[in-house]
């Protein structure tokens, strides 16, 4: 896109040079014809030819000419910068997608280490429970803590597209 605008400035530009043209015609008659060319001519057909040649040359536009050449160089400019603005983005999306993998490793750290600080918390209250020193409702609650950290990991891996181990 960036060369095709930058070619738009070049054909803005071209109306400040020499326009020259060139054209050759001629016509072979046949002797007490009446068609010469491909039409029909009048009665009396001769043989000619022709030739010219035409330069044309922009004296003025008030003005039209430069804006034109103005404008297509801001429009190969902005392309240019649209450029710049797909690599910066890429650039983004690849950091955005690292530190998402970075936080979902980092969040399934976390919650395998709670799961096993529960589970360690869940069996010293079910000894002390069995000893007679705790009663059987902190056991309950201990497994209650231990299975809701077991549901958040299964829902991480889950919103992760993790298939647990």
């Amino acid at each position: 896109m960036a060369v095709a605008a930058d070619q738009m400035v070049r054909q803005a530009r071209s109306a400040y040079y020499l326009t020259a043209n060139g054209s050759l015609s001629g016509a072979y008659a046949e002797h007490a014809s009446r068609v010469a060319a491909g039409g029909l001519n009048n009665s009396i057909i001769y043989d000619r030819y022709s030739n010219g040649v035409m330069v044309k040359q922009l004296v003025t536009d008030f003005g039209r000419t430069r804006k034109l050449v103005i404008s297509s160089s801001l429009h190969a400019r902005a392309e240019q910068e649209n450029i710049v603005t797909a690599r910066a983005n890429a650039l983004l999306q690849v950091d955005q997608s690292y530190y998402e993998v970075l936080e979902a490793q980092s969040v399934l750290r976390v919650a395998q280490e709670t799961i096993r600080d529960r589970q360690l918390i869940s069996d010293q209250v079910a000894s002390l429970a069995g000893n007679k020193l705790r009663p059987d409702m902190d056991v309950s609650f201990a497994n209650v803590d231990l299975d809701q950290a077991r549901l958040l990991l299964w829902r991480r891996q889950s919103r992760d597209g993790i298939t647990p181990a």
